[in-house]
């Protein structure tokens, strides 16, 4: 394993392996050490960061429908307690 760099958000490392069984099957391969991976993180409570983005509607609106089970992360007062949630566009900033 080698560390590569420091990225935006997180650590930037290169596993490198090597298989007797899967040499011609090489995206087997990689889904497997992928999941085996990803496995071990959720045993072990690592949960991985998804970067958050901004979306800016210029014309017109934008419906966005939130359901019960995306509510986790949410909490009922910033939802309002509703499922569906319809955005209108700002004004354009400089």
């Amino acid at each position: 394993m080698r560390f590569l760099q420091f990225g935006d958000t997180g650590l930037h490392f290169e596993l490198r392996l090597w298989s007797t069984s899967l040499v011609h099957r090489k995206g087997t391969l990689i889904s497997a050490v992928n999941f085996g991976i990803f496995d071990k993180f959720k045993e072990n409570g690592i949960e991985l960061n998804t970067p958050e983005l901004d979306l800016h509607v210029s014309e017109g609106s934008l419906e966005v429908t939130i359901r019960k089970s995306d509510m986790n992360s949410l909490s009922e007062e910033s939802a309002g307690g509703k499922d569906e949630v319809a955005l209108e566009p700002s004004s354009k900033q400089e």
